[in-house]
């Protein structure tokens, strides 16, 4: 009498994730319970109808979705403005992350340049190493995606340190407050080393004069650099 979904949007493509929302819908309205487990706070937002949230096996709320999403940030962000971590003597590992912003103190100016920076340990060559990171929102929505490959970039390939910097000549972020999340693996053996998550909050505001009719919460993720022309 109980769907147990877990985690299933985060595997399979666009069609295939279609299908997995319509049969839950389906089973939810023939009055069958569908219990749905994702760490994609938009997602749990819209299909869900009512919130339980674990932490180490024992539930710390059960009520309203968006209440329990709320409690779900708060429980596991880092507000600290870098990210540190002790280093793994059998394992490469990400050791440190700080974001280099326009106005410093994680406050990033909408269009001005923004640099992120990761240290890695790696006391052992990592072949074919892959290291992406996401910009999420504080509903845990991605919003950005960034990836680099050792085919692209030679990296890793000697054991050591290595820090990574990933320069945006531009951030165009709408404003608001986002946190980063983290990737670091091989593609050939495929391999995830670590994901922190939840890390190095940061807020991208306008630091230029204001503008009518146009900075609104929610309105948007991501503003592009556009042209416009009159045809008559």
């Amino acid at each position: 009498e109980v769907l147990v979904v877990d985690e299933v949007l985060a595997v399979g493509g666009l069609v295939f994730q279609k299908k997995c929302l319509a049969r839950m819908d389906e089973v939810a309205k023939s009055g069958r319970t569908v219990l749905f487990v994702s760490h994609n706070m938009h997602t749990i937002r819209s299909l869900t109808t009512r919130g339980v949230v674990l932490d180490q096996g024992q539930i710390i709320y059960d009520g309203s979705p968006n209440i329990a999403i709320d409690h779900y940030i708060n429980s596991h962000k880092d507000d600290d403005l870098v990210f540190t971590a002790p280093e793994k003597a059998d394992t490469a590992s990400v050791v440190r992350v700080a974001i280099h912003s326009s106005n410093g103190n994680n406050i990033q100016s909408f269009g001005e340049p923004m640099e992120i920076e990761f240290e890695i340990h790696h006391p052992m060559p990592i072949p074919n190493a892959a290291f992406s990171f996401q910009i999420c929102n504080l509903s845990s929505q991605p919003v950005m995606h960034v990836l680099t490959l050792d085919s692209e970039l030679a990296m890793l390939r000697e054991a050591g340190r290595t820090r990574l910097i990933c320069r945006m000549a531009k951030m165009r972020l709408y404003l608001g407050q986002y946190y980063l999340r983290v990737d670091f693996g091989a593609s050939e053996p495929r391999r995830i080393f670590e994901t922190p998550e939840n890390i190095c909050r940061f807020e991208v505001i306008n630091s230029g004069p204001p503008r009518e009719f146009y900075w609104y919460p929610d309105s948007a993720a991501y503003v592009e650099d556009t042209e416009w022309r009159i045809e008559k």
